[in-house]
């Protein structure tokens, strides 16, 4: 099963469900309850990223072997944040008991265990608070997960804050596909959102909680909790 954003819609094609199901929870709700989708696995992605090369399918086939030979839940196809725990041809076990990110499980594109999903759909969460909720749940309970460096799905990231970026304007004035009415995001805010991503990489876990605590008195809002 194939799992994207926009109205509520399934198509069967190929053998393949493909299920266009809405932002935030209602995505997963779609995934976890519709009757079209008997599998075990659903492949989630967002159409923030655009794919740029053909999938793998080979590569995906195996690493469906693998979440049934190694009983994984989820398997995210990016690799951020990054894992050296390797587990297989190029999968790396995510440790989330670790504590140094809030995002280990996110909606970056992945394949989700079908019993996992229904696990995630408690309560009612946009789309920000249900990502920031899936890795302590994953803490919780004890959710057996993974990553790839995403070479058998290589994508181009599309927007940040509903805004286009630089390099997918660039990208789409090659390739034409994309009609839609996004504005592109000022260079400045680009650069802040770049910024604050590569220190969130390079300083510690507590400099940056730090940094948080003085940006939350100052007004600032997060989806991340801070650490306890």
């Amino acid at each position: 099963a194939l799992l994207g954003q926009q109205a509520v819609a399934v198509e069967i094609k190929g053998g393949v469900v493909h299920v266009q199901a809405g932002g935030g929870q209602r995505r997963q709700k779609k995934a976890a309850q519709d009757d079209a989708q008997d599998t075990e696995f659903v492949f989630v992605t967002l159409d923030d990223y655009y794919l740029i090369q053909k999938v793998d399918n080979a590569r995906i086939a195996y690493l469906l072997s693998e979440m049934e030979k190694q009983n994984l839940d989820y398997i995210r196809l990016f690799p951020d944040p990054k894992s050296k725990d390797k587990i297989g041809d190029g999968i790396y076990k995510i440790h989330p008991e670790e504590k140094k990110s809030s995002y280990y499980l996110n909606l970056y594109a992945g394949i989700w265990r079908k019993s996992f999903i229904e696990k995630t759909l408690k309560g009612t969460m946009n789309a920000w608070q249900y990502e920031v909720s899936l890795t302590p749940l994953a803490r919780e309970l004890h959710i057996n997960c993974a990553m790839t460096n995403g070479s058998e799905y290589k994508i181009l990231d599309v927007v940040r804050k509903g805004k286009l970026l630089h390099k997918a304007a660039r990208y789409f004035k090659k390739d034409p596909v994309y009609n839609g009415n996004r504005v592109i995001i000022q260079r400045k805010e680009e650069f802040r959102i770049a910024f604050r991503t590569f220190m969130k990489k390079c300083l510690p876990r507590k400099i940056m909680q730090s940094i948080k605590r003085k940006m939350i008195k100052k007004g600032a809002t997060f989806y991340s909790p801070l650490d306890e």
